[in-house]
């Protein structure tokens, strides 16, 4: 049987080797490949490395490697793709073998899983410490989350649906800015302009 990283990596081959396929969802597919097999495949990780500096124009040297610096599996809390433990695993294969009513909002943010164990009470204190007197007898009825670096929208309607099934708890949303891809990307490319000028390195 074929690993899922395998597949997955060739798939993106033929993404990369196709010219219909704009640089930026190229840029795209290897950052989400990176972030999701970096411990699994890098000798796949690194030919897809080549394959975009190749293929795309306007790729940056290293800003998927940057992206994986800051933001890989040894800096990430939480099981963003749910594959850390066995429980998570399950559920994540069961949905898929649900199918889905839209296949643009199949996948849910690591927000929403978060924001599900908040209302079960089963948030990690490792995780998520609590700051001043966190004994209280009931539990809140409102909670802001705020997310420096920036939401998405994906995350806004992930509230706005856990919000709509009553729970008894309102969560409210804010954030540095509103992200779409392309912007975090930008961001992406200056935090790494700044890193890099910060080190001397050109």
């Amino acid at each position: 049987m074929v690993s899922d990283e395998l597949l997955h990596g060739d798939a993106i081959t033929n993404l990369l080797n196709n010219g219909s396929v704009s640089d930026i969802d190229r840029l795209r597919l290897v950052m989400l490949y990176a972030l999701r097999y970096e411990r699994d495949s890098p000798v796949q990780l690194m030919q897809l490395f080549n394959k975009l500096a190749s293929r795309s124009s306007k790729y940056k040297p290293g800003l998927v490697q940057f992206l994986l610096k800051q933001a890989g599996v040894d800096k990430r809390t939480g099981d963003l793709f749910g594959n850390r433990d066995l429980l998570n695993y399950a559920l994540n294969m069961a949905r898929g073998i649900k199918g889905v009513e839209n296949v643009y909002t199949q996948h849910q943010p690591l927000l929403f899983q978060t924001m599900e164990n908040f209302v079960k009470g089963r948030l990690r204190d490792v995780d998520y410490p609590y700051v001043g007197n966190h004994f209280q007898q009931a539990r809140p009825q409102e909670v802001v989350i705020f997310i420096v670096g920036g939401t998405t929208y994906e995350e806004a309607r992930s509230v706005a649906l856990l919000n709509s099934t009553n729970s008894g708890i309102r969560f409210i949303l804010g954030g540095t800015a509103v992200l779409n891809s392309k912007r975090f990307l930008k961001d992406l490319e200056e935090a790494q302009r700044i890193a890099r000028s910060s080190t001397g390195v050109a």
